[in-house]
């Protein structure tokens, strides 16, 4: 496809996004809904009957099916696909600056430990959403695990992935990289949902010793190497590696399945306590500290001292790294967070709809209504946040009640005027 076509089906066509092996990437805009897409466009200089075309046109359309009916803030979204001119063709939600965990695997270098435990925590999470809706993603590795400017994880390429619904037909002849194959695999027996974690457990023993746990020069020397050979101790390699994330490693890289983590929740479960249990390098301030920092705080502008006592016995004070999920779509964890340094996006269904600053607050909705979070809030440097998860009339006194409702309609009313203004301007 050497010329840019200016539409394909309902969408119009900005310009080429990026090109593969399997055709190209275009930056598009859906005028039915009004917002940008990419549209990976498959091309095969061979003939359309060709045994070539049809396999990667059974793995192209496979990809289709298996992720389309999956809607989760870490897997890559499809809204669209079908065939235009004779040439498949699949729409998927936009994502600016997008790049993937292979240069960083690539690095030779283990990478930062709560980094990677935060990305990890995104994958099982992504992994488990999967396999509850019957997907085996059956090819993960560095370069399915996509990573936004914002430090959100997305997991694409659902090509070879099998489906549980009777109806389905999985693409038979196709195994995932050697290097991320699961014993099972290896043999060629059933792959399960803890393949998967198994190789999701490969990426995570790279991103932290710099190297993948098995090497050979060739395919049977690394096939023996992962169904007998265990890995070289992560505390061997980089002995600041908690002991508790290397027991994480192992357990995801079992032999036997039956002795892996059951599902992304499991792993993300342990990885969670193991983020909250890490130390940091920031030593946490006292209550007069806080109240300075707090009395700096635009939201915080007409509360008196009182008040922000009071806040700061009911909450605790967090600090995050950058790159840390600290809101999940989706989630009803009734927790109130008060940005005092630092800056985060908040996102839904993986578009950026705002960027808030030290001094605002945000998740103030689901802890006031109960209602499931609306959206993801990521953190874009590392944040210091006073999160209170204490319904307000437990800790508050009735004029401080008072104070935060005001305070809490004024945040509502100022972000309703910005988004106003942005869809007059659209």
């Amino acid at each position: 496809m050497s010329e840019i076509p200016k539409t394909l089906g309902k969408y119009d066509i900005y310009g080429e996004a990026g090109r593969g092996n399997m055709g190209v990437v275009y930056a598009g805009h859906d005028p039915f809904v009004d917002r940008k897409v990419a549209i990976k466009v498959l091309a095969s200089p061979r003939a359309p009957d060709d045994p070539v075309t049809l396999r990667a046109k059974r793995l192209f359309f496979n990809e289709a099916r298996s992720a389309g009916h999956l809607d989760h803030p870490n897997i890559l979204r499809i809204y669209d696909a079908g065939e235009h001119d004779g040439q498949p063709f699949m729409v998927t939600e936009f994502v600016e600056g997008v790049q993937n965990l292979r240069q960083f695997t690539a690095s030779g270098e283990g990478q930062d430990v709560d980094w990677v435990v935060m990305l990890m925590i995104q994958c099982a999470s992504a992994l488990d959403y999967a396999h509850g809706r019957g997907v085996i993603h059956r090819d993960i590795k560095p370069a399915n695990i996509m990573l936004t400017q914002q430090g959100v994880v997305k997991i694409v390429d659902f090509g070879i992935a099998q489906r549980d619904q009777a109806d389905a037909t999985m693409v038979l002849g196709v195994v995932g990289s050697p290097r991320y194959m699961s014993p099972e695999s290896a043999q060629d027996n059933k792959v399960t949902r803890a393949s998967d974690i198994y190789s999701l457990g490969v990426v995570m023993y790279e991103l932290l010793a710099g190297r993948p746990p098995f090497h050979a020069t060739t395919l049977p020397a690394l096939l023996k190497k992962i169904l007998h050979e265990d890995p070289e101790p992560l505390e061997a390699i980089r002995p600041e590696v908690p002991e508790a994330v290397c027991r994480i490693v192992y357990k995801a890289l079992a032999k036997d399945p039956a002795e892996r983590y059951q599902n992304g929740g499991e792993m993300e479960a342990d990885l969670r306590d193991v983020a909250a249990l890490r130390p940091t390098s920031r030593s946490e301030p006292d209550d007069d500290e806080k109240l300075a920092l707090l009395k700096g705080l635009a939201f915080f502008e007409d509360f008196p001292d009182g008040d922000l006592r009071e806040a700061i016995g009911a909450g605790r004070w967090e600090f995050h790294e950058r790159g840390a999920e600290i809101i999940l779509e989706g989630g009803r964890e009734r927790v109130l967070y008060f940005l005092v340094e630092g800056r985060v996006t908040v996102a839904r269904k993986g578009r950026t709809i705002a960027t808030l600053e030290a001094g605002e607050c945000f998740g103030e909705m689901t802890y006031l209504s109960g209602r499931p979070r609306s959206a993801a809030v990521t953190t874009v440097t590392e944040v210091a946040v006073l999160a209170i998860d204490k319904p307000l009339g437990q800790w508050a006194p009735l004029a401080s009640q008072l104070r935060f409702t005001k305070a809490f309609q004024q945040v509502l009313i100022a972000r309703l005027d910005i988004t106003s203004g942005r869809l007059a301007e659209r």
